[in-house]
C-alpha cells in the first residue's frame, strides 16, 4: 500500500476521533501531507469530515472556556482578523512554531462587530476545488433579500487578494436571526499555499425594505491577515461601514 494512502487513512481516523470531540480550539489545516488535519486555532472549531474536506467554525465561549462549535451557543463574537502567523504557528504546549510546511494553509470566517450578517461556518473541499458550503446568519432585525460573500487570501496585508462571490437573491427573504446555506463556490487548489490563510466574510447585504449594507473591503484587506501578533493585542475598529 502506498505511503500516501497509509498516511491519509491514519489522518482520516484521527479526523474521525477529532470530529467526535468537536476538535475544540483548532482550525482546518492543509499541509504537505496532502490531507486536512486539525491544528491550533485560537478558539475556532475544526471538523475534518474527510481527507479533502474540512469545516472551520467559530462560536461563542461557553461555560468552562468551551470555544468549540455548539448548536446551543451564539456565534456573534467573530474577530475582524484571523490568528496571526506567529500565534497560528505555535500549537498548544510548544514555544517554537513548526516549519512553514507543517503550518500549511488555514481558513476561517471573520466579521466586524456591527455586521448585520455573518458566516458562522465554512467548508472547503480541496478535491473538488470548492467552497463546498457556508452558513450565513442574519443578526439584524430586517429581513434580507440578497447577499454576497467574499474571501481574502494571502500571508499578510501585502499580498492579500479579495474575491467576491456572486450576489445571491433570497426571494422568500431571510428573517431576523434565521440562517441559510450559501451555494458552493469555486475555490481552486492553487490557493492552498503553505503559510497562506483565507478569511471568509459577508461582503454585502440587501434588505427587503430597499436599504443596503457593504463591507469596507479596503479595511478588510488591511486587517484580516496580520503578519504578526500586534493586531491580536489591541481592540480593532469594525471592518464594516454602513451605506
Amino acid at each position: 500500500m502506498p505511503i500516501r494512502t497509509v498516511v491519509c487513512i491514519l489522518l482520516l481516523l484521527s479526523a474521525c476521533t477529532l470530529l467526535s470531540a468537536q476538535c475544540q480550539d483548532q482550525t482546518c489545516n492543509w499541509g504537505s501531507q496532502g490531507c486536512f488535519v486539525c491544528n491550533g486555532g485560537s478558539g475556532f472549531g475544526c471538523m475534518a469530515s474527510s481527507c479533502t474536506s474540512c469545516t472551520t467554525t467559530k462560536c461563542s465561549s461557553g461555560g468552562g472556556g468551551d470555544k468549540g462549535p455548539a448548536p446551543t451557543q451564539g456565534c456573534e463574537n467573530l474577530m475582524d482578523h484571523l490568528p496571526s502567523m506567529k500565534l497560528r504557528m505555535a500549537p498548544a504546549g510548544m514555544k517554537e512554531g513548526p516549519s512553514q510546511a507543517q503550518v500549511g494553509f488555514t481558513f476561517a470566517p471573520i466579521a466586524g462587530k456591527d455586521d448585520p450578517a455573518i458566516l458562522t461556518a465554512v467548508t472547503l473541499n480541496h478535491k473538488d476545488g470548492l467552497v463546498e458550503r457556508a452558513t450565513l446568519v442574519n443578526l439584524g432585525e430586517k429581513p434580507i433579500s440578497a447577499y454576497q460573500i467574499a474571501w481574502v487570501v494571502g500571508t499578510s496585508p501585502e499580498d492579500a487578494k479579495i474575491t467576491l462571490a456572486p450576489v445571491f437573491p433570497v426571494p422568500q427573504g431571510l428573517a431576523a436571526k434565521a440562517t441559510l446555506t450559501v451555494p458552493a463556490q469555486p475555490f481552486p487548489p492553487s490557493l492552498y499555499k503553505s503559510g497562506a490563510r483565507a478569511a471568509f466574510f459577508v461582503a454585502s447585504i440587501q434588505f427587503a425594505d430597499g436599504t443596503s449594507w457593504n463591507a469596507d473591503l479596503e479595511r478588510v484587506k488591511e486587517n484580516a491577515l496580520p503578519a504578526d501578533n500586534s493586531v491580536n493585542d489591541k481592540k480593532k475598529e469594525p471592518v464594516t461601514k454602513r451605506l
